[in-house]
């Protein structure tokens, strides 16, 4: 599963089993003074606004 995590300065889209795994994924590879605000499942990366805000962690 896809899942965005919104932090409070960018988003990231994650693949992961579980909220929680989205979570320790995003965990580390956020910056200094940034934190986790919203973990929400998503079907695609794309973004449906046309900002482009998502970065892919591998």
């Amino acid at each position: 599963m896809k899942y965005r995590v919104t932090l409070n300065r960018r988003d990231i889209i994650v693949e992961a089993g579980s909220k929680e795994e989205a979570a320790e994924q995003a965990a580390g590879k956020i910056h200094q003074g940034e934190k986790i605000n919203r973990i929400k499942e998503v079907e695609s990366s794309e973004s449906k606004s046309g900002s482009w805000w998502e970065i892919w962690l591998d």
